[in-house]
């Protein structure tokens, strides 16, 4: 009988070691597949702008618009949000890039986008009954100039009802 215990303890002992072998094995494949879909789509961003060395938003902000003092805030996220709506990555974004430009892949998050900044527009202007921007809603600069008008517009809005 004492036989019988020290071979269960064993063969216990030895299913614990296999078990804790695969899962380990299962952990590191796991990671090792995420790092290589991460490192392909990385190849893939890069290649749709080959000519192009990716920013940090914070750099974006510093290149481009840091000089003309349009808070960093409403920039970062307008940036963000055109990115989102082109399914491009935003580290290669530039002022003058455009949705075509950009080669976006998806119409309708576009004219969402579009429409969404149009409006906001629209209600500043009719609010202040001006015309507050005479151009078109093209590159990713009118957007966030839009944006940081309408912003700029609304906190004054918002201080004169206090």
């Amino acid at each position: 009988m004492p036989e019988f215990e020290g071979d269960l303890r064993f063969y216990v002992g030895l299913a614990s070691l296999g078990t804790l072998a695969i899962l380990s094995f299962l952990v590191v494949f796991l990671s090792l597949r995420g790092i290589k879909r991460q490192w392909q789509q990385a190849v893939a961003e890069s290649r749709q702008f080959p000519d192009r060395e990716p920013l940090t938003l914070d750099q974006f902000y510093e290149v481009f618009y840091a000089g003309e003092r349009l808070p960093r805030a409403q920039v970062l996220e307008t940036v963000s949000r055109f990115a989102a709506a082109a399914h491009v990555p935003a580290q290669f974004l530039k002022p003058d890039d455009t949705f075509q430009s950009v080669g976006a892949a998806d119409a309708e998050d576009c004219e969402r986008f579009i429409t969404d900044t149009a409006m906001l527009l629209k209600e500043a202007e009719e609010r202040y009954g001006v015309s507050l921007f005479s151009g078109q809603l093209v590159t990713l600069d009118d957007y966030i100039r839009v944006h940081v008008l309408a912003a700029r517009l609304a906190g004054r809005s918002a201080a004169a009802k206090a």
